[in-house]
């Protein structure tokens, strides 16, 4: 199966109340709408009765990858004992012409509650990013990228989402657990899903960075991915994202209520 290889950016979503199936069908069904077109190659894991589990990575379960077309992944996804782990579409986020993206699942530690839902992962060629001598490029890419991020979320309404260069999007158990503390350098997370105390308080922490209020919640920024250049300290960045990681797994549990933690 063709997909990104080498310095990467991926648009990372997790969904605290949809299934891993409804959570991949609905951002592929988003991103199509957006003018994405299928590759024709997608990657389905058999599973058993644990339809819906969490998975600690796609290849948990035996795959195999597939050739289709549009109706033949519905129908894929609607499959019984299978679940499709990986679709192929030329420009999602489309960084690339020469190969196409992948929205897949992010991997959920073996010790997550079985039915923690996987973060979904659309990922795409980050090269440029990092790359001398392509600055202009970069920025006017990010930017672009930083449009297309924020009304992904406010269309979608993931409950936390980030865009990343070279981690993975934590699901709350294991962010309560230390890990994607460094996924909160440009994220969104949902009005509905914390409420705008939590909101606020998160907003508190980024004073020097750019901070958009969406329709469904708050977009932040610490570099370029935003309309504005913006520059922080790395240390100071990752200090302020392990907190909103810490925030952000303490308020959910998998009962959809909210933690009660100290200011």
């Amino acid at each position: 199966m063709k997909r990104p290889v080498g310095e990467l950016v991926q648009f990372d979503f997790y969904f605290h109340q949809r299934s891993c199936e409804d959570a991949l069908r609905e951002v592929v069904r988003y991103f199509l709408g957006q003018g994405g077109l299928l590759s024709g190659e997608i990657i389905v894991a058999q599973i058993g009765e644990g339809k819906g589990s969490r998975m600690t990575s796609v290849y948990s379960e035996a795959t195999v990858e597939k050739t289709i077309n549009e109706q033949g992944l519905w129908e894929e996804f609607h499959r019984e004992g299978f679940r499709v782990v990986t679709v192929g579409m030329w420009n999602a986020i489309g960084t690339s012409k020469k190969v196409p993206d992948i929205i897949t699942f992010a991997g959920v530690s073996k010790d997550a509650p079985p039915d923690e839902p996987n973060p979904v992962s659309v990922v795409s060629e980050g090269w440029v990013f990092s790359t001398p001598g392509y600055e202009h490029d970069r920025n006017k890419l990010a930017r672009r990228l930083h449009d297309h991020f924020v009304k992904a979320c406010d269309s979608i309404k993931p409950t936390y989402a980030a865009i990343l260069n070279e981690d993975s999007l934590a699901s709350p158990h294991d962010l309560r657990n230390g890990k994607g503390h460094w996924c909160f350098a440009n994220f969104y997370i949902s009005r509905s899903d914390f409420g705008q105390e939590v909101l606020a308080r998160v907003e508190s922490l980024y004073s020097n960075a750019f901070c958009q209020p969406t329709e469904h919640g708050l977009y932040v920024s610490t570099w370029m991915f935003s309309p504005k250049n913006i520059a922080n300290d790395g240390k100071a960045i990752h200090e302020c994202s392990s907190q909103v990681a810490r925030i952000l797994g303490e308020s959910l549990n998998r009962q959809g209520k909210a933690y009660k933690f100290d200011s």
